[in-house]
């Protein structure tokens, strides 16, 4: 079977090489229908039918489909009668973790979400193999739809935003594997096509690198010292990491669509661009990161309507908005408030025409230039009204989306 790979600035999914007996995979399924399934747990996350049963889990019953990090995994009985899954599974030649057959009802949608871990480089990855679809059902992964058929085997960085659209009249029904990478996946997946220089080998984690830098600066030696700076600056970029994704995590809690992709070097703000009121994220220009949350902002605050028209600049498109800046300054505000994000990080010195430090000083100084706007578009109150009816204005949200 001949590999193909889904690419953005990375490769974001490909189809595997996997020799499989569809007829047998079929039966196994069929076996497996007769079973009761049970509605997947994350109901937040879906509309319509969507339900499970597991070949492996932490406690080897059919009913907990739970991905349970660090645990030890068992083969349900229902895997004992699957000789045809078995053998899939003995196939890939790595530890396996979480093992499931996945059902999305005809009509369903999956909403755009992630799975925080499941990148390749964090060590477990995610394998489908559709045993049931149709060309009417839309598995989008970084904004790509992957065309998976019957049969194939399809790995994807479901860490990256992901969603399903079955908009065909029958069930879509997948096995599900989370595997364990180790030297076998890798020659696995670079024969696919995957490029393991695309993916950062896993970071220490922070605790122990802020030990090391207590015990390195009582060495109080220049070798330890050029040490300390070096892991200092490591410090500082996992940190970046975390407040960004602290940021994607919130769009993703609100509603404001985002993909990583390609975008031009020409644009307002380097590294993003607002396509049809959706933010594009190249990981290769982008510079401030904080600059992901003033995006939303402009988002954010447009009416429902007109949000699907934002493309590139507002000025330029919406040239009726162009005087939201205060409203999304003081969204943007009050979201590092919530997000518990250093000012300094979505505020930053190389932004707002020179005037970030002034800004700031405005801002914590409770100046809120702009609020009538923002109380006008139902997001805040004025703190002074509110108080006066013993409740929180802003930066307190009233809500996040206008």
């Amino acid at each position: 079977m001949e590999a193909n790979a889904v690419k953005t600035a990375t490769i974001s999914a490909l189809r595997l090489p996997l020799q499989v007996d569809l007829q047998g995979l079929l039966k196994d399924l069929a076996h497996c229908l007769a079973v009761d399934w049970r509605p997947h747990f994350n109901s937040k996350d879906y509309e319509g039918g969507w339900d499970s049963i597991a070949l492996r889990s932490q406690d080897g019953q059919i009913d907990n489909v739970y991905s349970h990090p660090d645990s030890d995994y068992q083969d349900t009985w229902l895997l004992a009668e699957c000789a045809h899954f078995q053998e899939i599974l003995q196939s890939i030649q790595c530890e396996k973790e979480s093992v499931r057959l996945l059902r999305q009802a005809a009509g369903g949608e999956i909403k755009t979400h992630r799975d925080q871990g499941l990148g390749y480089a964090d060590g477990v990855f995610r394998l489908h193999i559709p045993l049931r679809t149709h060309h009417d059902v839309e598995f989008v992964v970084a904004g790509l739809r992957l065309p998976m058929q019957v049969g194939e085997c399809w790995f994807a960085d479901f860490s990256q935003p992901h969603s399903v659209h079955n908009r065909s009249v029958q069930d879509r029904i997948h096995l599900v594997i989370d595997c364990i990478r180790n030297a076998w996946t890798d020659a696995w997946l670079v024969g696919a096509g995957f490029d393991l220089e695309s993916i950062k080998p896993p970071q220490m984690p922070e605790q122990q690198r802020q030990q090391m830098i207590s015990e390195l600066r009582r060495m109080n030696n220049p070798a330890a010292a050029d040490l300390v700076m070096r892991l200092e600056a490591e410090s500082a970029v996992h940190q970046v990491q975390v407040y960004t994704e602290r940021t994607l995590d919130f769009l993703d809690e609100i509603g404001i669509a985002w993909r990583y992709g390609s975008v031009s070097t020409e644009t307002f703000l380097p590294g993003l661009e607002v396509r049809g009121g959706s933010i594009v994220i190249d990981r290769d220009l982008l510079l401030y990161p904080g600059d992901i949350l003033h995006e939303a902002g402009h988002i954010a605050v447009l009416p429902p309507e007109k949000r699907g028209l934002f493309s590139g600049n507002v000025k330029e498109v919406l040239p009726d908005h162009d005087g939201d800046e205060m409203a999304v300054i003081l969204w943007t505000y009050a979201a590092s408030i919530h997000l518990d994000l250093p000012l300094e990080f979505v505020i930053h010195d190389a932004g707002y025409k020179g005037g970030a430090n002034w800004l700031r000083d405005e801002l914590t100084s409770g100046n809120f230039i702009g609020l009538p706007l923002l109380v006008w578009m139902g997001l805040s109150t004025d703190p002074r009204q509110a108080a006066l009816d013993g409740k929180e204005g802003f930066p307190v949200m009233l809500r996040w989306m206008r």
